[in-house]
């Protein structure tokens, strides 16, 4: 063993005391189980002293460590409960931006394509869907990075207004039908429409009132409109 370990004591003395065990004993005490202790004859022959383990396999997570983390955290400064997020309650950075990211992102996208293929209901779910988070990530309450945030929610309203301009997501938002309307469609594709919604609407009601137009039945029934 080097000179130097034997020489120097491992941990300070100024660290570690009577009292901050005891302190720290009070901090940790109704905060977990009080594990038993045994002993260890092989060991003890071997040191020749009494042994005592502490057999703290039957602590809640099985181990020691929590008896040092809650002892850590009750004795933070308040410039390290600040850097941790936890000062008067507030949420980390870290979840923050991750949650108002998901809903930033996804409502992003729907407003560009939205925009660029003239579709109202993309256009007014993108805004809201992506646009309510964003305003309460501006509250300094829940710590959000907008630093993250705002490139995230340009790149993505970016990416969705360039592929708004290709025909696969143009019949998507708008809801371009094919056959005898293909035509009609594409001539009014520089107009403003509800959605790919109005679309299946529309189609309902042309099959509703097919159903219920008039026609010969099958079995001879009477026709005309209802």
């Amino acid at each position: 063993m080097p000179e130097t370990l034997t020489e120097q004591p491992l941990v300070s003395p100024d660290r570690v005391s009577l009292d901050r065990i005891v302190a720290a004993r009070d901090v940790i005490r109704d905060r977990l189980h009080r594990t038993p202790t045994m002993t260890s004859t092989f060991l003890s022959d071997r040191a020749g002293a009494p042994i005592h383990l502490k057999l703290e396999l039957f602590q809640k997570t099985g181990s020691f460590k929590p008896r040092g983390v809650l002892n850590r955290l009750a004795n933070l400064t308040d410039a390290e409960r600040q850097a941790l997020g936890s000062d008067w309650g507030h949420p980390s950075t870290f979840a923050t931006t991750a949650f108002f990211g998901m809903f930033i992102v996804f409502g992003a996208l729907a407003l560009g394509a939205g925009l660029r293929t003239k579709t109202i209901f993309f256009s007014i779910w993108g805004a809201l869907f992506g646009g309510i988070p964003f305003i309460l990530a501006l509250i300094p309450f829940f710590n959000a990075s907008l630093k993250i945030l705002v490139p995230a929610a340009l790149a993505t309203f970016a990416f969705g207004w360039v592929n708004g301009g290709s025909e696969r997501w143009r019949n998507i938002t708008r809801g371009s039908t094919k056959g005898k309307r293909g035509k009609k469609d594409r001539s009014d594709s520089n107009e403003w429409v509800m959605g790919s919604s109005s679309s299946s609407s529309g189609s309902g009601s042309s099959s509703s009132s097919s159903s219920f137009g008039g026609g010969k039945s099958g079995g001879g029934g009477a026709s005309g409109s209802w």
